[in-house]
């Protein structure tokens, strides 16, 4: 039952983002409740931002998620981690979806997929979830996360949770959750947030924001493990409540502005710091980085990107002319380049009409340039067993 894929083609140079993507599948180890379920598991990593994301399934039942408890799902988040402690490793981020009567809408646990749209100097990725509508129909629409990582920004990375779909449905809120320094403390440890008006003890109940205020946020500790902590700022035109709560885990939970489709967050950490200084420091530059979320680029680089597939193309051209008498690699050539020429053409439409490239086109195309490469071994292999005949 075990399988193991590494996705790990770096069109790289110096001062790029690294990228690693690997999915596996194994038997479920918790019996018996978990007896004949897989664990569907995708680690992701972008330099010093590890993602992770593990989802117990049936794979009897085409692979619908299975819940029995502890273990059947996580999707963690390793970045500026002090022992346990940090953002959240095990379930760090998620966001729930309204139709337009404020009706909530479940999301399958099982991710659609991780979708490298992006390489280079700053690496962008989607992780997307369908929405839940059981074992044999899912509603049209996804909720997408895109992680977005720059080289030159070591200590952040930035987060936008979206809506996607032809429905007029409505991001209703998202959350991300973190253990302040560590999991485990002294008993007098309690756990603090401190944002530019307050800085309050969770100890006795949660703490309500002023958005308009209050958009950068330190989860920390006070009376030990004070010197580690987790940042996070919000664009406050998009909220319209914030709330942070939690003396174990602690969450910040955010409500978008009515009708929204997406929120985006920057994320950072301090550690071997003082929380006071780390705080007053994080405050003081806040305005910068919201600036720079406000600024950010969410579109993939798709010039870069076809660059990548045309370098590709160029590098297979004579081995895929010695192979051309393996008709099952040419099918599959083909059928990789069907899908990149109509995700490319779909792309070059909306640019045409002034209007942004659709993410599924931008993750169609990221999808096909990484199966082109997938292809290479078996393009080379096929390339040289035609020669070999050829010497007979």
């Amino acid at each position: 039952m075990n399988a193991f894929l590494a996705l790990a083609f770096v069109l790289a140079g110096a001062g790029d983002v690294e990228v690693l993507l690997t999915h596996e599948r194994r038997d479920a180890d918790k019996p018996p409740k978990a007896v004949g379920s897989d664990f569907l598991e995708t680690r992701l990593t972008l330099d010093n931002l590890k993602l992770w994301h593990r989802v117990a399934v049936d794979p009897k039942a085409g692979d619908e998620p299975v819940r029995f408890g502890y273990g059947d799902y996580f999707f963690g988040c390793d970045f500026g981690r002090q022992g346990n402690g940090g953002w959240n490793l095990w379930n760090f981020t998620g966001a729930s979806i309204a139709d337009p009567d404020g009706k909530p809408l479940g999301l399958c646990r099982r991710a659609e997929g991780f979708h490298v749209v992006e390489r280079g100097a700053r690496a962008a990725v989607d992780v997307c979830w369908w929405l839940d509508g059981g074992p044999t129909q899912r509603p049209d629409g996804l909720l997408t996360m895109r992680f977005v990582k720059r080289a030159a920004e070591p200590e952040w990375f930035y987060l936008e949770a979206a809506v996607e779909s032809a429905a007029p449905l409505a991001l209703a809120s998202a959350w991300y959750s973190a253990f302040p320094a560590n999991t485990t403390g002294p008993p007098a440890r309690e756990r603090w947030v401190t944002a530019a008006a307050r800085s309050q003890s969770l100890m006795k109940g949660g703490c309500d924001l002023d958005p308009a205020t209050e958009w950068a946020i330190s989860l920390h500790n006070k009376n030990g493990d004070e010197w580690a902590g987790s940042l996070l700022v919000f664009d406050p035109d998009e909220v319209a409540k914030a709330r942070v709560e939690g003396t174990y885990g602690v969450t910040i939970r955010l409500t978008p502005k009515p009708g929204r489709t997406s929120l985006h967050v920057a994320v950072s950490y301090f550690l071997r710091e003082h929380c006071e200084p780390a705080n007053a420091a994080f405050l003081a530059d806040a305005p910068k980085s919201l600036e720079r979320l406000r600024k950010l680029r969410w579109q993939a680089d798709l010039a870069r990107l076809d660059a990548a597939w045309r370098h590709e193309m160029s590098d297979l051209a004579e081995p895929l002319r010695l192979a051309a008498g393996d008709a099952d690699v040419g099918r599959r050539l083909d059928a990789i380049r069907l899908v990149y020429d109509k995700a490319l053409a779909e792309a070059k439409a909306a640019g045409d009409g002034g209007k942004p490239v659709p993410r599924a086109a931008q993750r169609r195309l990221a999808d096909a340039l990484q199966r082109l490469h997938a292809e290479r071994d078996a393009v080379f292999a096929a390339a040289v067993k035609a020669m070999l005949e050829e010497m007979k």
